[in-house]
């Protein structure tokens, strides 16, 4: 996908598709970005400067240490230890969000939890940020790595920007949105924002907010999608899946953030990119939009689901270079039972159209997204799609467009030009 804190949304149009939700780097916008766009704030108030600068390595030693104890607490279920590590003067709201991490830990299970300070460790305070009583304060970005027990192959992970005091026992969390104003926001999770249910199945970790009786059909729903997904998908995945239920739309936009208009989307994957390992793809979540998702038949539902598997299935091989079609025509044609259509050449669609087009022109390119799936397995066989997107997912520092690396991809593997 592209550059830290993009939100591309595609699919879902209509209420008939359901897409893949491109939420950019883990590491959100880099800390050098984020240091010039607090440098451009400090101009703005000349009365108060104040420059952004590395670290010393005395501080962020004595924070890391903080962050340390934090994640001990978070995986010890010790919510009186991760409290102490919260400084006297935060914020009744920082304290209860800070609480419900305590509270996921223990309902949903993490088999590893922590957090670092993102290198270079740039002080990222907005000019004039103090404690109560002249304290320093510094913000640094601060990535969240954690794994649900048995569901995630690898970890998710999230960027907050956390701030710390330097208070007379030391460094304190003291908050975490003094970056909001200039629309660097924390990343957090659902049950983190609001209090959650959290329900296990064999496959599935379904977490919401719609109430239980709501969060055990989506978890019986997924389970029926994984069926059929597997029984079309023919190749490893890792078998199990997190679903996120948030209450409504209002609660979708807190959550996700999108840039795009969420409101005509059923549900979405998330795609995150972890950039600190070059490009490498966190464990995806699968965020349901329900005041589409539950007004759908049963059928239907099985099938966003189905849609939204294959984006889990699929996205660890993509990269970069994957276009925004690649992504919709593969799950689409997975849950369309893979058909192979032998009587046309394959033709690109406008990936344009997945973000700036009418209605009609979105639902139409889905249509033909799909149909270069079935053409390129009708003229090349059944396996070439998946080839093909494994081939171009590869591509991490190749020049040229995407459809031109995936033109190239199609004559690598079939020796054949489109």
């Amino acid at each position: 996908m592209t550059p830290p804190r993009l939100s591309v949304v595609s699919g879902a149009v209509l209420v008939v598709f359901a897409g893949i939700l491109a939420i950019g780097s883990v590491l959100g916008p880099s800390v050098r970005d984020a240091s010039a766009q607090i440098q451009a704030a400090a101009a703005a108030a000349p009365d108060q400067p104040r420059e952004t600068g590395l670290l010393g390595e005395i501080d962020a030693v004595a924070i890391t240490e903080v962050l340390e104890l934090r994640a001990a607490a978070v995986l010890a279920g010790d919510k009186a230890a991760h409290q102490a590590t919260i400084a006297v003067a935060a914020t009744d709201r920082f304290r209860e969000i800070e609480g419900r991490t305590i509270d996921g830990a223990a309902a949903i299970g993490f088999d590893s939890f922590s957090e670092s300070i993102d290198l270079p460790a740039i002080d990222l305070a907005p000019p004039g940020l103090a404690g109560p009583d002249g304290e320093r304060v510094v913000v640094l970005s601060v990535t969240r790595r954690l794994q649900f027990t048995r569901v995630d192959v690898w970890p998710t992970a999230a960027t907050l920007y956390l701030s710390f005091i330097d208070t007379s026992d030391g460094w304190r969390v003291l908050g975490d949105d003094d970056l909001a104003v200039i629309g660097l926001a924390s990343g957090r999770s659902l049950w983190e924002l609001r209090s959650s249910n959290v329900l296990h199945t064999a496959r599935v970790v379904a977490i919401g907010t719609a109430g239980i009786e709501r969060l055990d059909q989506v978890a019986g729903l997924t389970e029926t999608a994984i069926d059929r997904f597997e029984a079309n998908w023919g190749q490893p995945w890792q078998g199990s899946v997190v679903v996120i239920v948030p209450d409504g739309l209002a609660e979708v936009e807190e959550l996700l953030r999108p840039t795009g208009d969420a409101s005509r989307f059923v549900a979405f994957t998330t795609l995150d990119i972890d950039r600190s390992a070059g490009w490498e793809v966190v464990s995806p979540r699968i965020v349901t939009q329900e005041s589409n998702m539950a007004r759908r038949s049963v059928e239907r539902q099985i099938e966003v689901l189905v849609h939204e598997l294959a984006h889990v299935a699929s996205v660890r091989a993509s990269g970069p270079a994957t276009p925004l079609w690649f992504h919709e025509g593969l799950a689409d044609w997975i849950t369309a039972g893979r058909p192979a259509v032998t009587d046309e050449e394959v033709e690109f669609p406008d990936l344009y159209l997945f973000r700036t087009g009418s209605v009609s022109e979105i639902s139409a390119v889905y249509d033909q997204a799909e149909r270069t799936m079935a053409q390129l397995a009708g003229q090349f066989g059944a396996a070439v799609p998946w080839q093909l997107f494994v081939e171009v997912g590869g591509a991490r520092s190749e020049p040229g467009s995407s459809d031109y690396l995936v033109a190239k991809a199609i004559e690598t593997i079939t020796g054949s030009a489109p």
